[in-house]
């Protein structure tokens, strides 16, 4: 029997695919719950309200649809239940990947922080025992002769005097911090901190040319004309302010980026794919970006923007050919 991936709208079958793992529904009644919750799909086509209950045996889940690409037994990580299907948006999708990376760089601290505190434990000596040991042949009259301990003796002199602790040879000594070492430990950790906050300007100044946005294209009237076919970028933003209350925010997108896309999508014909893989967001998503732009645009730009010329301006650009009296009342689209 081929294994074949439950979940709504997957095709992933065994042998299919390369790498591809399947899973058994989980026989824990609470984590079955949460599979069969998150799965969402409906025991028949007739009726989509009724919950999906499946059989112990022949049912998979194939491993696209968690995070890892694998089933997690941690019931603390965002991956313990599956969450990457069809009808997860994009957007989403990213954010529960974050998720999974912090959850795992937080684990693999606490673990390196276990291991530290176990090899300092190892590395304390014991400390030594100070019961002094009783000889079997000290004679019994010499504990009655009275012993003199100058410390005991400063002690009961001085009584508003606190003795001091004796240091032994075995106890461990904490190494003192002098003033010329602390300075160099500062200055260097100062001169760390400026190179990385150098760098991280150098970085940000590099993302802002590189990355579509209204920094990257101001003054730069060339690229503007090249991407989008307008003259100036003061034309660009004309009428991006005219457009822009209109926009969605909810695809990942800034509303410059969207209009940029429907703009590049005209000028150049880009395939959906490419804009896709250049924003980092679905295909899918940019289909619906660039319909929604246009009837916007559409819908702002007409009415104020986008004139019809008079009759007579039309026919002094008309060729020679048209311009015979046969013509005057027909409309050249």
């Amino acid at each position: 029997m081929v294994d074949n991936c439950c979940a709504p709208g997957c095709t992933n079958k065994r042998g299919k695919k390369k790498g591809t793992s399947f899973y058994r529904i989980p026989k824990d009644a609470e984590r079955r719950a949460k599979w069969i919750s998150t799965i969402k799909r409906a025991r028949s086509t007739q009726n989509k309200t009724e919950r999906w209950d499946p059989p112990a045996v022949g049912f998979r889940l194939c491993s696209d649809h968690f995070i890892s690409g694998r089933k997690i037994y941690n019931p603390l990580s965002p991956d313990f239940v599956p969450t990457i299907f069809n009808y997860v948006p994009s957007p989403e999708k990213r954010k529960r990947k974050m998720r999974l990376e912090v959850f795992n760089r937080r684990q693999k601290a606490k673990l390196q922080k276990m291991e530290q505190t176990k090899l300092s434990a190892k590395a304390i000596p014991p400390r030594a025992s100070t019961d002094c040991p009783q000889d079997g042949n000290k004679d019994p009259t010499a504990d009655q002769t009275p012993t003199t301990d100058p410390l005991m003796e400063s002690t009961h002199e001085e009584p508003g005097n606190d003795a001091q602790p004796v240091l032994h040879d075995d106890d461990p000594v904490t190494p003192t911090c002098s003033t010329e070492t602390c300075g160099k430990s500062v200055q260097s950790l100062e001169q760390e901190c400026q190179a990385l906050r150098t760098e991280n300007m150098l970085l940000k100044e590099k993302m802002n040319r590189t990355t579509l946005n209204e920094m990257s294209l101001h003054n730069n009237d060339k690229r503007v004309n090249y991407l989008t076919g307008l003259s100036t970028y003061s034309i660009l933003m004309t009428i991006f302010h005219i457009v822009a209350p209109f926009l969605k925010l909810k695809s990942g997108l800034t509303c410059f980026q969207q209009y940029m896309l429907t703009l590049m999508k005209l000028r150049m014909n880009l395939s959906f794919e490419f804009l896709a893989f250049y924003f980092g967001i679905d295909s899918t998503t940019v289909s619906k970006l660039f319909k929604h732009c246009i009837s916007v645009m559409h819908c702002r730009l007409v009415p104020s923007l986008v004139l019809w010329p008079d009759r007579e301006y039309l026919r002094t650009s008309l060729p020679y050919a048209f311009r015979n009296s046969s013509f005057e009342k027909t409309v050249a689209l």
